[in-house]
């Protein structure tokens, strides 16, 4: 095993596994390869977000204009927090890499770990729900393999 796929969502729940990490990584002398998954549905409560707090000022842009905004701040803020969790990977030693992705969280985590990274463990931390979408995607993927 040379890679060790790590999907973070921001959560804390997801960081959980970040300390495991290190050590597994360190032990197998492994690259981490963080991932940011950042979904349609991520962006869309953004652009209702902004559509609110405009609401209250006056005029509000164009949705299309709201709607590129909205992936900027959200690729600006993936960019940045992967940034810094490579960065304490990094000080603790470990070789890492970072991605940032667009799509359905479970099917792009499976997609990533089988075709581009071939990577020999994946390390997640979340929700029962999530994980069933994770199983769901790695099933469907398979079959069409």
């Amino acid at each position: 095993m040379r890679k060790i796929l790590v999907p973070l969502d921001g959560s804390a729940l997801a960081e959980r596994a970040l300390p495991q990490i290190r050590l597994l990584a360190r032990a197998l002398g492994a690259r981490v390869h963080l991932l940011r998954v950042i979904s349609h549905a991520d962006h869309d409560g953004m652009v209702a977000h902004e559509s609110l707090l405009l609401a209250r000022g006056g005029a509000i842009p164009p949705l299309q204009t709201r709607e590129q905004h909205a992936w900027k701040q959200l690729q600006t803020h993936a960019d940045r927090y992967l940034a810094a969790q490579a960065g304490l990977l990094r000080r603790a030693g470990i070789d890492v890499e970072a991605e940032i992705s667009v799509g359905q969280p479970a099917k792009t985590i499976v997609q990533v770990a089988a075709r581009r990274l071939r990577a020999g463990a994946a390390a997640l931390a979340g929700r029962a729900e999530a994980g069933h979408q994770l199983i769901a995607a790695s099933r469907e993927l398979g079959a069409g393999a």
